[in-house]
């Protein structure tokens, strides 16, 4: 193995051991999370990108949450289901933080995109909720 491919390694792995201590994760925390990632590779970014905004999320920092959810994706992440994933998860951010248009833009994106997946059929259910309706209506005004 060569000397880059063992870096990376170590890195998903320190990664994944934040999973299990997103719940308990303080500021402090998830700083050193993000310095980490930006230190990454890119292709290896997504994962440890959603684990970030789960920590995010958790904190009630929802704008941090959501453009950390929506990093993986848009480093052209080649895992699809992840993808649709971190899409959901910026999508509920966005709701919580009352951008119901940006949110269903956003799901209508996952439906289109990600058809076949879970996220699309949580997605859907949403879009065919009243508050999704009255998002349609002001599209494009």
């Amino acid at each position: 193995r060569d000397k880059s491919s063992d870096e990376r390694i170590s890195q998903l792995a320190e990664a994944q051991l934040w999973r299990p201590r997103v719940v308990k994760a303080n500021f402090a925390d998830l700083e050193l999370w993000r310095a980490a990632i930006e230190r990454m590779p890119i292709p290896i970014r997504p994962g440890p990108w959603f684990v970030l905004g789960q920590g995010l999320s958790r904190q009630e920092r929802r704008s941090e949450a959501a453009l950390a959810f929506l990093r993986g994706p848009i480093a052209q992440m080649p895992d699809r289901l992840l993808a649709a994933e971190s899409f959901l998860a910026a999508g509920k951010e966005l709701e919580r933080m009352g951008r119901i248009e940006e949110t269903a833009t956003l799901y209508r994106e996952i439906v289109a995109d990600y058809p076949f997946s879970s996220a699309a059929r949580e997605a859907s259910q949403w879009l065919a909720k009243p508050a999704a309706a009255s998002a349609k209506s002001t599209q494009g005004k």
